[in-house]
């Protein structure tokens, strides 16, 4: 994003703002922001108080967290689900400690649609389609590929 920034120029201070002038596609705008969301939550540390009763069960419904003061912009506020702690388009987890494989491949998904727009408008903007990734065992997999590689990997 900030090589399109780059090269088209433009005041913008955030990429996500400049996402969102420059291209009218609210339904990608809207994951994109909550991507930066869960993106925000773990560079940024946020952090959560956690109450655990005493049953000894990590699935028990009674646990309880609580997002310390301080901790939380306004786009984390308005994307989150507080009953269910998850983003209210993608269900993305945004306690850094429950996030998981599922939400690292929705993300990607939200990665790549956001790339091929970008491309689509010019090409020196992220040029990814067809750039390859080496991967293990010296295998190069394309993005799209890559993300199709480990939802099976990961059975997703």
């Amino acid at each position: 994003m900030n090589r399109a920034r780059y090269i088209k120029g433009g005041g913008h201070k955030r990429a996500l703002d400049f996402f969102k002038t420059q291209f009218d596609r609210k339904d990608a705008t809207d994951d994109l922001e909550e991507a930066y969301v869960l993106r925000d939550a773990i560079i940024h540390n946020h952090t959560w108080k956690v109450i655990v009763p005493n049953s000894g069960n990590l699935n028990d419904p009674r646990i309880k967290y609580i997002l310390l003061p301080g901790y939380g912009d306004k786009k984390f506020q308005k994307v989150i689900n507080w009953n269910t702690l998850k983003t209210k388009r993608l269900s993305l987890n945004v306690v850094t400690t429950i996030v998981n494989r599922k939400d690292v491949l929705v993300v990607l998904d939200v990665v790549w649609r956001v790339c091929v727009i970008l491309q689509s408008e010019d090409s020196r903007y992220f040029p990814l389609e067809d750039y390859p990734y080496k991967w293990s065992d010296s295998k190069y997999l394309k993005f799209p590929e890559l993300i199709q590689f480990l939802k099976k990997r990961w059975s997703v």
